[in-house]
């Protein structure tokens, strides 16, 4: 009997425990922090005035950056989040600006065109010698010391790469030594032709001759041709020699 007490009392001890640990108020599991504000982002704007300067010129850089801490311009150096600077590049370069801040870093970039300075050139003006005339000097003795004839091939006007060059020297005495005088050049040929067919290639062999002076700087109303033909013969013989020396442009000058 006495067992049994005992048991009813520890069983109830043990209802009892139980219910009370069943009401016990839990601990409230403690809420998660409130997440932190996001935080902005910096803006920047970087920009050249003028964007376009000659080599040896000067440009202005200027930024403006917002939620930003400072500002580097890479090859330029560190600044506030906001300013100016001047540079000198050397040739054409694209600046790049970064803002730094607590929202993390971001850049802008501006594009300075560098120009070739323009080319300073002296155009120096050669002036003409003085007429020789007006020195006293002999025209006619010039001229016939410098002024060359030139010679043709068979049956051709055109002038050869030698005689090109007798003409470059005939113009610059009539450019530099006489530049008041006129002439008259004289289209030869041989015998070998008709007379009226040696009549037109005298007046071809004096045009070229003429025209060669004229695109070396000769003015052209200086010039006056004629064509003998083969009627005016340097050499009268019947030799190749002598036909040689007869296809010529002869210069002749024209007196006052």
């Amino acid at each position: 009997m006495k067992l049994n007490k005992r048991l009813l009392v520890v069983g109830a001890a043990a209802i009892l425990l139980f219910l009370g640990g069943g009401c016990k108020k839990r601990t409230p599991v403690g809420a998660p922090p409130p997440s932190q504000q996001q935080l902005a982002a910096p803006t920047i704007t970087l920009t050249a005035q003028p964007p376009i300067i000659a080599e040896g010129a000067s440009t202005t850089l200027n930024w403006t950056a917002t939620n930003a801490t400072g500002v580097t311009i890479e090859t330029v150096g560190q600044f506030p989040p906001q300013g100016s600077t001047v540079v000198s590049p050397k040739a054409s370069t694209t600046y790049v600006a970064v803002a730094t801040g607590a929202g993390g870093t971001v850049s802008a970039q501006s594009r300075v065109t560098v120009t070739p300075a323009p080319v300073t050139t002296t155009t120096t003006t050669e002036t003409p010698r003085v007429d020789e005339t007006d020195q006293g000097l002999n025209v006619e003795q010039i001229f016939k010391n410098e002024v060359q004839d030139i010679f043709f091939e068979f049956d051709r006007a055109e002038v050869t790469a030698e005689y090109r060059d007798i003409l470059r020297q005939n113009a610059e005495v009539l450019l530099r030594r006489l530049p008041r005088v006129s002439i008259m050049i004289e289209g030869h040929c041989d015998e070998r032709g008709t007379e009226e067919y040696n009549l037109g290639l005298g007046d071809k062999r004096a045009n070229s001759a003429r025209d060669y002076l004229v695109s070396l700087g000769v003015s052209a109303t200086r010039i006056k041709t004629i064509s003998y033909g083969e009627e005016r013969p340097f050499d009268p013989a019947h030799t190749e020699k002598a036909w040689a020396k007869n296809r010529r442009a002869h210069f002749v000058l024209i007196k006052p």
